[in-house]
């Protein structure tokens, strides 16, 4: 009975309660869905931003651990086959970057940029007047006729890692050239199979026509022993200096069936078109001129008259341009030959009291023992003037700079082109000097001609 009695007051407890708060047991229970915030509510209400960030950081983390754990050696083995396609897309990227035009390669892109040119249907190679000029000349010479171009290739077979060098300087050349050209090689006889070798490897880039003779050191000794050198009236000491040294002078007798050539010397990288001297030798042969040099660009002149311009403190010889006489660079040289064949005054300077009397007369100082060919080239020059013609600074432009203030004055040239360089060409000069990449002479420069 005691427990039934306390049952039913509690049940009349709980009546009177919900009698008195009827909304109790509504508070009393709440519904979990009002006051719970799921999962998916979570992802609904975050930022598609913030979320792709932190994928990101999560990747690049994880990237990084797998790299570092490559360059400790404690990946898998597997991980590590995937190397070289990791650098083929690297070096895509770089491609990619690098060019604007993924179908052309690194070099043909460099070729284009650099040397303004254009490759026509039938794969020779033509020159552009302007870079933003789509007008092509082409150069011709009359039938039948081409460009004698002398260079020296001796002694390959001591050194024939020079062949590099001659390989460097023939390539341009015949890149640039849309005349038939006859190259003349002065050669020593065991060198012969290498310059055989270097002319074969130069057929395989050439876009003009060419041929090649060689002619030896020993059927020069021979003939200017012979006949050049008693012809002249040269004695066998000098005629062995001549044959050394100087070498070109002795085109005009070592040639007889040519009519002009041009020499030039190994360190000349070309960036136009031999075809364009043509003009120069047609033009030698209408004056009195036989020679044609570019001038010199370093002080080595003015050294050597230097005792001479204290005493002729107003004379030009020596003297920076544009007022001074600097003297001539004999690495590039245009020859008349019929002229100096038939010139008096050139063969005066074969006799070797003529070349002391000179020296003795400017008081010339040779930077060597044994004079050059330019130090014999410029006291020729200094004696008869009238037998020289000034090419223009474009056709032998020195490449190296000098710290030097006073050399400065001398490494200068104003020509809006660079046709051939002496050495790599320097891009801060093409900076500089306008552009040498254009390959027609201005408006300005033909008018000066």
């Amino acid at each position: 009975m005691e427990v039934r009695a306390r049952a039913l007051a509690e049940q009349q407890s709980q009546d009177d309660s919900s009698t008195v708060n009827p909304d109790h047991h509504e508070r009393k229970f709440w519904n979990p869905s009002h006051t719970t915030m799921t999962s998916t509510d979570l992802k609904q209400n975050q930022n598609p931003p913030t979320r792709f960030i932190r994928k990101v950081k999560h990747e690049v983390h994880e990237m990084g651990r797998v790299t570092c754990s490559m360059l400790r050696c404690q990946a898998s083995k597997l991980s590590y086959l995937f190397i070289p396609f990791f650098i083929s897309i690297f070096w895509l990227v770089i491609m990619l970057i690098t060019t604007r035009n993924p179908n052309a390669t690194l070099e043909d892109k460099y070729i284009r940029d650099y040397f303004d040119h254009r490759i026509l249907e039938d794969g020779t190679l033509t020159l552009r007047k302007n870079p933003d000029e789509d007008e092509v000349e082409e150069i011709h010479l009359p039938v039948g006729v081409a460009m004698n171009v002398v260079v020296a290739i001796p002694f390959l077979d001591i050194n024939p890692i020079a062949s590099q060098e001659y390989v460097k300087m023939l390539e341009w050349i015949l890149i640039y050239s849309t005349v038939p050209i006859r190259f003349h090689i002065i050669t020593n006889e065991d060198s012969v199979p290498y310059v055989n070798s270097v002319m074969a490897k130069i057929n395989l880039t050439s876009n003009c026509d060419f041929t090649n003779e060689i002619l030896t050191l020993s059927t020069i000794i021979k003939k200017s022993n012979e006949e050049i050198c008693p012809m002249l009236g040269t004695r066998s000491e000098f005629c062995e200096i001549l044959m050394g040294n100087m070498t070109p002078l002795l085109f005009p007798y070592l040639f007889k069936d040519l009519d002009s050539v041009v020499y030039l010397d190994r360190k000349l990288v070309f960036q136009d078109n031999i075809g364009f001297l043509y003009p120069v030798l047609e033009k030698l042969k209408r004056s009195k001129e036989g020679i044609a040099m570019a001038p010199e660009q370093t002080k080595t002149y003015m050294v050597a008259f230097s005792s001479w311009q204290k005493m002729n403190p107003s004379t030009k010889i020596g003297r920076p341009p544009p007022n001074g006489k600097p003297g001539y660079n004999p690495d590039l040289i245009v020859m008349d030959l019929d002229k100096l064949r038939a010139s008096a005054s050139y063969r005066t300077f074969f006799n070797e009291a003529k070349l002391n009397q000179l020296v003795k007369n400017y008081m010339f100082h040779s930077s060597s023992d044994t004079p050059s060919l330019g130090d014999m080239i410029n006291l020729m020059a200094v004696d008869v003037e009238s037998l020289f013609m000034n090419l223009g600074c474009e056709w032998n432009r020195v490449a190296q700079d000098t710290p030097d203030s006073l050399g400065k004055k001398y490494n200068f040239c104003e020509k809006e082109y660079i046709h051939v360089w002496n050495g790599n060409p320097q891009l801060e000069k093409i900076k500089k000097e306008r552009n040498s990449r254009t390959l027609v002479p201005s408006e300005k420069n033909k008018q000066e001609t």
